[in-house]
C-alpha cells in the first residue's frame, strides 16, 4: 500500500516514514534509512523523522549517527521523552555515563509529568544502573548537559522509602509531593509523603 501511495505521490513524506518503520521492523534497516532519508529531503524539520532514523541507526549499530539524529529531533521537539530514553540507551552502550544519566533523568521527568508510570519506571531502571557512579554533579557547565545532584533527604523512614521508589532522584519526589499538596491542601507533611508513596505503589501494583 505504501509503495502504491508513493507511486501516486512521490512527495508523500508520511508514506516514506511509515514504510521505513515497517522495513525496520522487518530487519531491513538499510532500506528503512533510505526511506527516512527521502522523507527528510521532503520535510527536513520533522522531529519524528529524525527520531525514526535514529532508531534505525541504533538498530544497525551506527551509534554516532543515531545520537546526531536523536539530538536533532530534540532540537525540534525538546519534550519528547521517548527520544531522551532512546539516546540515553545509546550513551549507556558507549559508556558515556554522564550523558546517559542526564538523558534518563530528562526522560523520567517528562514521563512523570505525563503520568506515564510504565515508561517512567523504564527511565528509573536506567538511572538505577548508575546509582553507584554519580552521587553529585560532575558535569561541566559548558557541556550543555543538565546537572545531576543528590539533595539532602531527611533521615526518616517515609523519606527513605519514597527516595527508593523514585530511584534516588528527590526532584521527582518533590514534584509528586507538590501535586499532592495542590490536590489536597491543608494536610501534614507526613500525610503528603504517605499519599505519594501509596499512589506510586498502587500504580505499580505493589
Amino acid at each position: 500500500d505504501f509503495n502504491q501511495a508513493l507511486r501516486l505521490n512521490p512527495q508523500d513524506d508520511i508514506a516514506y516514514r511509515n514504510r521505513g518503520k515497517i522495513r525496520s521492523q522487518l530487519g531491513d534497516n538499510g532500506g528503512a534509512i533510505a526511506d527516512f532519508d527521502r522523507a527528510l529531503q521532503i520535510d527536513s524539520h520533522n522531529a519524528l523523522l529524525f527520531a525514526a532514523r535514529g532508531d534505525a541507526y541504533q538498530t544497525n549499530n551506527n551509534y554516532q549517527d543515531a545520537i546526531l539524529d536523536y539530538s536533532r529531533s530534540l532540537e525540534l521537539d525538546s519534550e519528547n521523552a521517548e527520544v531522551y530514553l532512546s539516546r540515553a540507551k545509546v550513551y549507556e552502550y558507549l559508556e558515556d555515563k554522564e550523558r546517559a544519566i542526564a538523558d534518563y533523568q530528562q526522560a523520567a521527568d517528562r514521563f512523570c509529568e505525563k503520568e506515564d508510570w510504565t515508561s517512567y519506571q523504564l527511565a528509573l531502571n536506567g538511572l538505577k544502573k548508575f546509582q553507584w557512579f554519580l552521587p553529585r554533579s560532575v558535569v561541566s557547565e559548558s557541556s550543555n548537559i543538565p546537572q545531576i545532584s543528590t539533595p539532602y533527604v531527611q533521615s526518616n523512614a517515609s523519606h527513605r522509602q519514597l527516595l527508593t521508589l523514585v530511584g534516588g532522584h528527590w526532584s521527582l519526589a518533590e514534584r509528586l509531593i507538590g501535586q499532592a499538596k495542590y490536590d489536597y491542601p491543608g494536610k501534614s507533611e507526613t500525610w503528603y509523603l504517605e499519599k505519594v508513596i501509596c499512589d506510586i505503589e498502587r500504580d505499580r501494583g505493589t
